[in-house]
């Protein structure tokens, strides 16, 4: 490829003047001018003799010895580039920037303002050199909504990206027509590295369930032990939720009814099992998010956005609650002792009473964990990104770093531990006799665990792609494309990567 420093030769420069100074008189009659205006070419032709290249009666000159309270005239330069496009802006003039050093983001919004580089800081002489715009982040140049301007001879480095998934773009013009970019080196640094997903905290175990009522014993002829007590329940907790899953321990079923009679059943948990005490089933585990299957990202009308992540999981699902536990038997008998269970259930007399216990409440079940979260993309490297602009490119050097890594993902949090079952209530104060424990009831079942969450998918790498365009490609003549390597992408948890960023000279997205 052509040499993008090396096609123009030092041309006929005119006498030339420091800052604060004109051109000599032996200059001046020896120049003899070929027009009233001096428009900075690549001969570096004095057309005008005013001892320069250009004319200082229409540009704002800066240099890194002046400051922005001057008002950037030929002796008083303004100290910054964007101080320069800000009164060139004003006034309608052009910005001349001496060869040094820049720390700055340079911003030509709206109104158009051309920028020629190539000028000594002393004598004001013009040559191939470069200004560099070396800004510790962000883009190096911006061209915002302009239309017909030049930029020569400058130099745009872009940082390398620092924060998580962000690019590195050494010049964007968006929405612009009639732009000339020509004796550019546009160089971007690296793309960063994709957001990691983050981690999510394993749950706590889930409520237990609750117990149910003690037991009781009545004499009908003793106030002390009264009989017109309510039969024993069973436990039955506060509803609780996963998420948007309601979840409630199955309720333990009442002491058989007074006087006599079998105890009632469980009730179903919601969700839960239809069979009193029994134990829940645990979650099941949520689903692995997806993985990045593109290469470079989106470019939007104003800016690229580096979209390629990885998706989110699932949550694991909620865990069975228990069964609750069936209610105590409820007897009367005469006399002591009775050795049977069934003397007591045949109302052997009608003297005394046994209620039994309520059962107690099945545990309530483990929520799901939450999913694991996709890695985010790698960020971007692009030398010089064009969106719905008319640009034209000469003599020009672009280079690209490499794209950024994909982030890694998060694994799915453990599902919730379930609940233990709650406890039967306790007996009668009679437990010594031989079927007092028979009036007992039944424990409440424990809850299944809640399944463990779905991992992230892996983030896909960063692309490095010297020239991007959203629209019309730039048309181009004597340029130098030099490109770094694609950003690999993440690695999946099951075995399965994100693909990594593309790499290449030109990109036209239409």
């Amino acid at each position: 490829m052509p040499d993008a420093n090396a096609e123009a030769g030092a041309g006929g420069q005119g006498g030339a003047a420091g800052v604060g100074g004109e051109a000599g008189n032996d200059t001046e009659s020896s120049c003899v001018p070929t027009g009233p205006s001096d428009f900075p070419d690549d001969e570096f032709a004095d057309s005008n003799c005013d001892g320069i290249d250009g004319d200082k009666r229409a540009a704002i000159f800066v240099s890194p010895d002046g400051k922005d309270s001057n008002d950037g005239s030929f002796g008083s330069p303004t100290r910054t580039i964007n101080k320069g496009v800000e009164l060139a802006a004003a006034r309608g003039k052009d910005v001349y920037v001496c060869t040094a050093e820049y720390a700055e983001n340079v911003v030509v919004d709206t109104k158009a303002v051309s920028i020629f580089g190539g000028y000594d800081c002393v004598t004001w002489a013009r040559d191939n050199q470069r200004a560099s715009v070396v800004p510790p982040d962000g883009i190096a140049l911006t061209l915002r909504k302009v239309s017909a301007m030049t930029v020569d001879r400058l130099s745009f480095v872009a940082a390398n990206a620092t924060a998580a998934g962000a690019s590195s773009i050494a010049a964007q013009i968006v929405g612009s027509d009639q732009v000339v970019l020509s004796h550019l080196d546009l160089t971007a640094g690296n793309g960063a590295a994709g957001l990691p997903g983050t981690s999510v905290a394993t749950a706590k175990h889930a409520q237990a369930g609750a117990d149910g009522s003690a037991g009781l014993f009545c004499d009908p002829y003793l106030d002390d032990w009264p009989c017109d007590v309510g039969v024993p329940t069973g436990g039955d907790g506060p509803n609780t939720t996963c998420g948007s899953t309601q979840v409630h321990g199955g309720t333990g079923g009442k002491a058989a009814p007074y006087p006599m009679g079998k105890p009632q059943g469980g009730a179903v948990g919601i969700p839960g099992k239809t069979k009193a005490g029994a134990e829940g089933e645990n979650g099941g585990a949520g689903k692995e998010g997806a993985i990045s299957k593109e290469t470079f990202g989106s470019v939007t009308d104003d800016t690229y956005v580096a979209s390629n992540s990885g998706g989110d999981g699932t949550d694991g699902t909620p865990g069975q609650s228990g069964g609750g536990g069936g209610g105590g038997y409820s007897c009367h008998y005469q006399g002591f002792p009775i050795d049977e269970i069934a003397d007591c259930v045949a109302g052997v007399g009608q003297d005394y009473f046994y209620f039994g216990s309520g059962g107690g409440q099945g545990g309530y079940g483990g929520c799901g964990g939450s999913a694991g979260h996709g890695g985010g993309a790698g960020g971007a490297s692009f030398a010089l990104l064009s969106i719905k602009s008319v640009v034209s490119l000469s003599w020009s050097s672009l280079t690209t770093g490499t794209g950024g890594r994909g982030g890694a993902p998060s694994n799915g949090a453990k599902g919730q531990a379930g609940g233990r079952g709650g406890k039967a209530g306790r007996t009668t104060q009679y437990a010594s006799d031989s079927f007092a424990t028979n009036t007992t009831g039944q424990d409440g079942g424990p809850a299944g665990d809640g399944g463990a969450g779905g991992p992230g998918g892996p983030g896909g790498g960063g692309p490095s792609i010297t020239l991007v365009a959203f629209g019309e490609m730039p048309v181009t003549q004597a340029v130098t494309f030099t490109n770094g390597a694609g950003g690999k992408g993440a690695a999946g948890f099951n075995s399965t990567d994100a693909l990594s960023g593309e790499s290449g000279e030109t990109k036209i997205i239409q």
